[in-house]
């Protein structure tokens, strides 16, 4: 019975993390959303010329947006043709990993989440996200690894 206790208390005590940084994160992307939106806005008007980009951009916004409204599978259509366009940039990888794990594809969020580690082996949504991989997966040791 106490070790039943324990491991309730320790699940427990993982998804109150898990959920914490989840809001966390949802509350800086928010704010690198918003930031992000502006630059770009200014930044597009100096780079009309690179019609690549500003397709990125848009498929990289309109991926964001259709994460905010829980449409993962539109997202994650949008941002895989985002990442085809661009396999070296690490923001769609790691949104299309977020929008995965929200459908269930789970070895597919796993193989975009090592594919942005091979961009940037300590970029924060990499650790957080697969956590929430494990977390969906009942692998809630690794999930507490993850989010240390």
């Amino acid at each position: 019975m106490k070790k039943q206790l324990l491991a309730f208390a320790i699940t427990l005590g993982v998804l109150i993390i898990a959920v914490s940084a989840w809001v966390i994160t949802q509350s800086f992307r928010e704010k690198k959303i918003n930031s992000a939106t502006e630059n770009l806005e200014a930044t597009e008007q100096t780079t009309i010329t690179v019609p690549e980009n500003k397709s990125l951009v848009k498929r990289i916004q309109n991926g964001k947006k259709l994460l905010g409204t829980d449409q993962f599978a539109e997202a994650a259509n949008e941002l895989a043709t985002a990442i085809v366009e661009n396999p070296a940039k690490i923001t769609p990888l790691i949104l299309l990993a977020e929008a995965q794990i929200q459908l269930g594809e789970f070895e597919k969020a796993q193989k975009n989440l090592i594919a942005a580690e091979q961009l940037d082996a300590i970029h924060p949504d990499i650790f957080i996200l697969r956590g929430m991989l494990f977390l969906r997966q009942n692998k809630f040791t690794e999930a507490e690894q993850e989010f240390e």
